[in-house]
Order: C-alpha cells, then sequence, then structure tokens
C-alpha cells in the first residue's frame, strides 16, 4: 500500500486544550509519499506546551477572502468575534507540500465554530463543539477548543474560518409586525493556530475517507485514528492474507470522548457484512466475525469508522483486530439479519454467543425431518445484568417472545408445517455497555 503523508495542525496557547469533529470532506485531496520518519500526533497538545513563537493579532476588516489575515503555519493569532453572532474572521494558510493539516481554535471566552475551506470554498472540515457543561477556566468563560486534527491536503491555499454559531431559522407563521432588532452579543476573543505534521507508524493517514484511500491494517494489528471533525470517516484496509480457515475476527473500535460511532465491516467487493453503531462513550465492537471471499472479490475487509454524532480532535480512538479459531458451538458472525441467521445444526442443543452494543443476533433452526408442525423450547442462559430479550420468528414473523428482563429467559413456541424457524436475541437499555457473553439452549418438544 501507499503511505500517505499527514499533516496536523496544534494550537500553540497556553490553555488552548480541546476537542474537535470532523466535517464532511468535498474537496480532493490525495495520496502523498511519506518522506521521513513520522512524528506522533497528539492533537495539538505538544505544541500548546512549547508556547514558542509570536502571537499576531487579526487584521480587520477579514471577512472575505480578499482581506483574510494571513496565518503562517507554525504561526498564531489572537482575534476577536464583535459582534459574536455575525462577525467572520477568515485566516489565508499556504500549504507548500501535501499532508495532514491541523487547526486549532482555543482560549475562547465563548462559542465560535472553526471551517476549513480551500481555495473555491468548499467546505472541506468543521468543527462546531459547542459549549459542555464543566468545560469551564478559572475566570467562569467557555474554554471548549474547536480543532480539526489532521486534515488530508494537497499543496495550496486554504481558509480557516471563525464564526459564531448560526441562528435558527424562524418557524410558524410570521408575524405582520417587524420583530426588535435583538441586542448584539458580547465579543468572543480567541486564538487561533496552524500547523502540518505526520502521524505516528499505526495511526490513519489522511486522507482516508475512500477505500482508494484506505489506511492498511493487519490481523493483530492495533492502530491510532481520529474523528476530527463532523461525519469524519476513516476507511481501514483489513489484509486477510495468511489467515486460517475456521478463524473468527473480534473488532473493536474503542471510544473517543464525545463521538458516537459507526462501525461498518464490507468485503472486498463493497457489500457490507456487519455494522455497529454505538452511542458516545460507547466502544463499538464485532465479536466472532467469520471472514469470507466473496467469488471474484480480492483477499481484503474493508472497517469504515464514521463520527455519527460529535467529534475530537485530541482524543483519537483505538482500532485493534485480533483473531482466534472457531470456537466449538460457538456464535458466527454476521448474524444480525433474518437473511443471514446463523445456522444451527440438526441436534445442536446449545450456541455460546456474544452480545455486543448495537448487535442483533439470529439464529436459523434446522427444519423437522418430517416437515411437520412442531413445538420447540428456547431458553437464554445470561448474567442477571445481561437485559436480553428473546424472539421466535416463522417466517419472519413472532410466534414468541420473552422481554429482557435482565437475567434468563425461557420460551415455548408452536412452529406450523414447512416454516423457517428463526430465533432472535436482542440487547436493551438496560444491557452493559461493554457486551455480555450468553449462551442459546435449544430443545425440540416433538409434534
Amino acid at each position: 500500500m501507499t503511505v500517505r503523508a499527514a499533516v496536523v495542525i496544534a494550537l500553540v496557547g497556553a490553555a488552548c486544550g480541546g476537542h474537535e469533529e470532523r466535517a464532511h470532506r468535498s474537496g480532493s485531496a490525495a495520496p502523498v509519499e511519506l518522506v521521513a520518519d513520522p512524528v506522533y500526533v497528539d492533537g495539538g497538545a505538544a505544541a500548546q506546551a512549547a508556547g514558542s513563537g509570536a502571537i499576531a493579532d487579526e487584521v480587520e476588516p477579514n471577512d472575505n477572502d480578499d482581506v483574510a489575515t494571513p496565518l503562517p503555519l507554525g504561526g498564531r493569532a489572537r482575534g476577536k468575534l464583535e459582534p459574536a453572532d455575525s462577525d467572520v474572521d477568515r485566516y489565508r494558510i499556504e500549504v507548500g507540500s501535501a499532508g495532514e493539516l491541523a487547526v486549532f481554535v482555543g482560549d475562547l471566552d465563548g462559542d465560535v465554530t472553526l471551517d476549513i475551506e480551500d481555495a473555491s470554498g468548499n467546505l472541506l472540515a468543521r468543527s462546531d463543539r459547542g459549549q459542555r457543561s464543566g468545560s469551564r477556566d478559572d475566570a467562569g468563560g467557555a474554554h471548549v477548543r474547536e480543532g480539526v486534527p489532521n486534515l488530508g491536503v494537497l499543496p495550496g491555499r486554504y481558509y480557516a474560518v471563525v464564526h459564531g454559531r448560526a441562528k435558527p431559522k424562524p418557524t410558524g407563521k410570521p408575524s405582520r409586525r417587524p420583530a426588535p432588532a435583538a441586542p448584539a452579543g458580547p465579543p468572543v476573543s480567541y486564538r487561533i493556530a496552524a500547523e502540518m505534521r505526520r502521524p505516528d507508524r499505526g495511526a490513519e493517514r489522511e486522507p482516508d475517507d475512500d477505500r482508494a484511500t484506505a489506511t492498511d491494517i493487519l490481523v493483530g494489528d492495533h492502530a491510532t485514528g481520529y474523528l476530527g471533525w463532523e461525519h469524519d470517516s476513516d476507511v481501514w484496509k483489513l489484509s486477510l492474507e495468511g489467515v486460517a480457515a475456521r478463524t473468527a475476527l473480534d473488532i473493536t473500535v474503542g471510544k473517543p470522548d464525545g463521538v458516537a460511532i459507526e462501525l461498518e465491516v464490507g468485503d472486498g467487493i463493497g457489500s457490507a457484512i456487519a455494522t455497529r453503531r454505538v452511542g458516545r462513550g460507547v466502544t463499538a465492537i464485532i465479536r466472532g466475525l467469520v471472514p469470507a471471499v466473496p467469488a471474484g472479490g480480492s483477499p481484503f475487509h474493508y472497517l469504515t469508522v464514521k463520527a455519527v454524532a460529535g467529534s475530537n480532535p485530541e482524543t483519537g480512538y483505538e482500532l485493534a483486530v485480533t483473531a482466534a479459531p472457531v470456537a466449538a458451538d460457538g456464535e458466527l458472525e454476521p448474524d444480525d439479519s433474518l437473511d443471514h441467521a446463523m445456522p444451527i445444526a440438526a441436534g445442536s442443543t446449545v450456541v455460546h454467543a456474544t452480545w455486543t452494543p448495537g448487535d442483533v443476533d439470529y439464529y436459523a433452526l434446522p427444519a423437522p425431518a418430517s416437515g411437520a408442525a412442531t413445538s420447540i423450547d428456547v431458553g437464554l442462559d445470561a448474567p442477571a445484568n445481561a437485559g436480553l430479550g428473546l424472539d421466535v420468528l416463522a417466517d419472519g414473523k413472532v410466534v414468541a417472545s420473552s422481554p429482557a428482563k435482565g437475567a434468563a429467559e425461557h420460551v415455548t413456541a408452536k412452529i406450523p408445517a414447512n416454516t423457517r424457524t428463526v430465533v432472535r436475541v436482542r440487547g436493551s437499555d438496560g444491557s452493559p455497555p461493554a457486551g455480555v457473553a450468553y449462551d442459546l439452549q435449544l430443545h425440540s418438544l416433538g409434534t
């Protein structure tokens, strides 16, 4: 795989700490060659601690490209939105070589949004984390840093745009009387810094938002990445070469603070295999995934990590892929839908399985040899805090169900003749955020 150079911008001001989100990229950043040993990407913490370099002041007016304030790479500037609800400050950044650009806005005493645009005005990334409770400095002012930690860029001109939050659009029938003009909000002061950096070995390499630019990863690797702006998406290319038959993969994406994640696994021809969507602060886990290479497909799976809500420019996520032999009577993923229910062999009475957040497990029972109507008994043995529910479906319709009470579940169901029978195990709001192991117990009661 071609390795791609990266650029990261760090805010170099004292107390400019931050968090962030990645915005949807509409530009055309391209891969580049890494020509030197990489440096660890720390979201700007090292540069902030160094505190070197003079701080310039923005030059007003700077609300459009023609009068944008120059912001050299490695430099810092002070700015003020005055008034905060209508002022816009634009900074011109000249990038001389491909890599990853990092821009941070800190030392805030109010709420701002940071956009990164290319020379044509296309929005490449947006950080709009807003004010969070508990994120206050000693003086009581808002202290939530905005930033974009590792935006893949080519040589050229870019703009960092600092502005206040957009006002909500009015709803309902407009009044005949014009509304009185709202008083201008207080000014918001801030510091902004931009820098180019290269990632550590084992880190994602931007741009990596599609399969053509995916970062390589091997089974057994531990890697790091950033969901650094709103709707950021990182794609990893997982090689299956050398993976033995009857091997199952466990894939884990450790939570970055404040970001809701979607983890999707796709095969070599573009089809989604398994998906987990989890809330903020929850680890995304897919356990027991048996890799399969479709006819005509390449020996790779693609792992896509998406920021569903929120972002974090300072704290990255950790991606791990491990492998182990398929356990006897063990659950095999993917089994997340009726169409991909795990087949249960005739005579099997137990399945050792794991539920993880965002997961639903389906098991297809063998048809009676006679094809006649039958009755079955299904039990679910799980810890007391599992909060798992149990359903029996006949040709896709629920014929028996047990609510997610939190401990062992048990249902008996009558199955019509010539019917496809599937058992479904689902989680609930009370299920553990780290997942839970359970045993599915199956017994035929005869006709």
